[in-house]
C-alpha cells in the first residue's frame, strides 16, 4: 500500500503543477519608483510609513506594483510624500 502524503497549498501550487504565476513578481511602476525614492529621502521604510500613516501595507504594495488602483490611498500617499500625479 502507498504512503499518503499531506501537502500544503503552497506545495500543491508550486511543485505539483499548479499556478506558475504564484512566484512571479510584478515589476515596479514609475509611480512605485517615486514612492520608493521619496521614502529613501525621508529615511523611512515601507512598513514604518504604513504604520505611521495608517495605510495597509498591501495597498502600498498595490500602488508600487500597479496591481490595483487603490485611488483613496494613492491620493493620500501622493500628498504625504509630495508626489505630483
Amino acid at each position: 500500500m502507498g504512503v499518503l502524503r499531506v501537502v500544503s497549498y503552497y506545495d500543491f501550487k508550486t511543485r505539483l503543477g499548479g499556478n506558475e504565476k504564484l512566484n512571479q513578481r510584478k515589476p515596479v511602476t514609475p509611480f512605485g519608483w517615486e514612492i520608493k525614492q521619496k521614502l529613501i529621502e525621508k529615511r523611512m521604510d515601507q512598513k514604518t510609513f504604513c504604520t505611521t500613516y495608517h495605510i495597509p501595507a498591501s495597498r502600498l504594495s498595490n500602488l508600487i506594483h500597479g496591481t490595483r488602483k487603490a485611488t483613496r490611498y494613492r491620493k493620500q500617499v501622493s500628498e504625504l510624500l509630495g508626489i505630483e500625479e
